[in-house]
């Protein structure tokens, strides 16, 4: 049997930094993202009735 070394494993599969990006997130306001949040009705494109 063999036995696994949880150390060597972690340096094989660990990230490499250099690899890594640096991703830089800039935060705004609120009510920036009300325009995303707005729901808005969609006006019907045709004349037939849906029926259910």
């Amino acid at each position: 049997m063999r036995w696994v070394h949880l150390r060597i494993l972690r340096e094989r599969f660990a990230p490499n930094p250099a690899c890594v990006p640096v991703i830089e997130v800039k935060f705004v306001p609120l009510s920036t993202y009300d325009e995303l949040a707005a729901v808005y009705a969609v006006k019907p494109t045709s004349n037939l009735e849906v029926v259910v």
